[in-house]
């Protein structure tokens, strides 16, 4: 279907007297044959990916990698692109995880680290969202990935201990 699209979008092109109207054409159909032509870029999360996240969230002892895993989960497994601290809170409720913990204070502590950042978005009737919205950094989204194929904290925190004993 979107072949068909480029096809017609390309035959347009030489009927448009608009000179406007025909630079917008041509660079719509220049975008539309780089998306098409380009692999999907996110990689569809499995069910496995997902007991993997989950695993290394109850693996780590610390709270705030608790919610940085929670966060790659909202993002990787939901798709969300941002989320609320009343959206984190959720996720572990839904998982069956317990936090008992203010939410909004390991991610402003996560935030000082550089492995979330707040993310300024507007409200449709007043122009300004109450809700303060975060995301993941890369430098968030790494260590996630290195806490979920290590399984969590857990294990990192025992083999230091048994080095310094």
């Amino acid at each position: 279907m979107s072949d068909d699209l480029l096809k017609q979008l390309r035959e347009m092109l030489p009927k448009i007297q608009d000179p406007a109207a025909q630079k917008a054409l041509r660079i719509t159909s220049e975008i539309l044959a780089k998306v098409l032509s380009s692999p999907a870029k996110e990689a569809t999360t499995t069910d496995e990916d997902a007991d993997k996240i989950v695993a290394a969230m109850e693996n780590t002892p610390e709270k705030r990698y608790k919610i940085l895993l929670a966060c790659y989960y909202l993002e990787s497994v939901l798709k969300k692109q941002t989320y609320t601290t009343s959206d984190v809170q959720k996720t572990f409720k839904e998982l069956r995880i317990p936090i008992n913990t203010n939410i909004s204070q390991h991610l402003k502590e996560l935030k000082d680290i550089e492995m979330v950042v707040e993310v300024k978005t507007k409200d449709k009737k007043q122009g300004k969202s109450k809700r303060k919205h975060w995301q993941l950094t890369r430098a968030g989204i790494r260590k996630a990935k290195e806490m979920i194929e290590t399984g969590g904290t857990k294990n990192e925190t025992k083999k230091k201990k048994r080095e310094t004993c």
